[in-house]
């Protein structure tokens, strides 16, 4: 079996911007990576540069918007040094592509299904059940050239059976 890569995200949601920069300090190293979403919100992408100071980061924004929008919004993300961004694999390959040209040294992670929702909600809202829509989301994902995927850890073995889907990156 290959070695996974194992990296430990911390999420700082629903923390204060000094609770999240004091968790941070006390947790920094090369192997954390701090995720912030809305964090994002509290005090804008410049919380990724001060996170950055304590280990790696994931902005968590989960963009979805034309490929336009998606651009402009990953160039003023990419200024601050994340290591990933997010964005929904929803939004489709044009606009991951979008995402992807613009990534600078970031790495971009699409957003398969949401954890949160059902199989009746995903059949509801994308058409498909949760793992036809992953593998379709993945594929598109590794098609419009982005470095990795956000799913659920049950999905793991499943996309681990398509050799193409290796080279993804897989946070879960």
């Amino acid at each position: 079996m290959e070695r996974m890569m194992t990296r430990i995200i911390v999420a700082l949601d629903d923390l204060s911007v000094n609770d999240a920069l004091s968790l941070a300090e006390k947790l920094s190293g090369e192997d954390v990576v701090f995720k912030a979403n809305d964090l994002l919100d509290d005090k804008g992408p410049e919380i990724i540069a001060e996170l950055g100071k304590y280990g790696g980061v994931m902005a968590d924004p989960k963009f979805h918007d034309i490929p336009n929008t998606v651009k402009n919004r990953i160039k003023k993300y990419v200024i601050y040094g994340p290591n990933f961004i997010t964005v929904h694999a929803s939004g489709g390959i044009p606009m991951m592509k979008a995402a992807v040209e613009n990534r600078g040294d970031s790495n971009i992670l699409a957003v398969t299904v949401l954890t949160s929702l059902s199989e009746d909600d995903c059949k509801s809202i994308f058409g498909g059940s949760v793992k036809d829509k992953v593998f379709q989301y993945a594929i598109n994902a590794l098609s419009a050239g982005v470095q990795g995927i956000v799913c659920s850890p049950k999905e793991l073995v499943f996309l681990s059976e398509v050799p193409e889907l290796k080279k993804l990156i897989k946070v879960t």
